[in-house]
């Protein structure tokens, strides 16, 4: 389930999700320990997306 919950974070971080998408993702997320949702936290804290390649 973690796993899966990342990547849900991954894909929606790269498509400009707010705060609120993130905590509701996170929040509403069944079968997670309190210890995986903070980690999940800090993921979708510290995540950043390569930049998009400009055409010249």
């Amino acid at each position: 389930m973690y796993e899966q919950v990342r990547a849900t974070l991954i894909e929606r971080i790269e498509r400009g999700a707010t705060l609120d998408e993130i905590e509701r993702i996170v929040l509403m997320s069944h079968g997670l320990r309190p210890a995986e949702r903070r980690d999940l936290w800090w993921f979708a804290w510290n995540y950043a997306p390569e930049p998009a390649a400009t055409l010249h």
